[in-house]
């Protein structure tokens, strides 16, 4: 699941471009997060068959700023490595370490990450944030150096995850987007980096369906809840 926000002056301004945002000249995009934004950039640099741009059309700028174990209070000092890029597209991938401590709630990491993202509209003036779910953990296979009890977790993830839709949902500048399946939270680079090539491929301007409520929303996990990450979400936007 992806959701993306946007101040209103962008929007305006992303109306009189063509459909394919990639080909607006001197695109700047940045992938902003924990670990998980890392291991993208060093797979990609490890692997001489991936581009750094993702492969996204004309002229566009693709940096990578990952902070190993960052909390979203944490990612917040490092702001300036986005004030320095002033990227036109930031793609927030945050969220995981801060409900593995449980003397936080999932509510407060929500709010936590709307504040973060206000500022990066309003504050540091980033056009468009795309904020990624968190996602799912499975049993490990061997030692890791976040151990949790799974379930424990995931059920914070599902409320996590639900709070973010609400929030977002409930601002004027968000747009929804329908739910993309998960399963497990080692998810490959081969696997993230098509994900995030889709995202910057051609945006659709079409009408959102209803998203798939999460289980901690209705009790239950919709089909198709664990297809592969291979799925990545759809670009439908609902323009509000």
């Amino acid at each position: 699941m992806a959701w993306c926000t946007q101040t209103k002056e962008f929007r305006n301004k992303e109306h009189s471009l063509p459909v394919n945002m990639a080909v607006v000249k001197g695109l700047k995009v940045q992938l902003f997060g924990h670990s998980f934004v890392k291991r993208l950039k060093d797979y990609i640099q490890n692997d001489s068959s991936q581009r750094h741009d993702l492969n996204v059309q004309g002229n566009a700028l693709v940096q990578y700023s990952g902070f190993p174990g960052a909390t979203v209070k944490e990612l917040r000092r490092h702001l300036e490595v986005v004030s320095d890029f002033s990227p036109d597209i930031l793609v927030l991938i945050i969220g995981a370490i801060d409900i593995y401590y449980s003397d936080v709630t999932p509510e407060s990491v929500a709010r936590d990450i709307e504040n973060l993202i206000d500022t990066l509209l309003f504050v540091i003036g980033v056009g468009k944030v795309i904020v990624l779910q968190v996602l799912h953990r499975q049993v490990p296979l061997s030692h890791t150096r976040y151990p949790v009890d799974v379930d424990w977790f995931n059920a914070r993830v599902d409320d996590l995850n639900c709070h973010l839709i609400e929030m977002l949902n409930r601002t004027g500048h968000a747009w929804s987007f329908i739910p993309m399946a998960y399963e497990g939270v080692l998810v490959s680079c081969f696997q993230t980096t098509k994900f995030c090539r889709r995202w910057l491929s051609p945006v659709q301007c079409r009408s959102a369906p209803p998203h798939y409520k999460c289980q901690s929303c209705c009790g239950r996990r919709p089909e198709g809840f664990y297809l592969p990450f291979i799925r990545y979400v759809f670009p439908f936007i609902r323009y509000r």
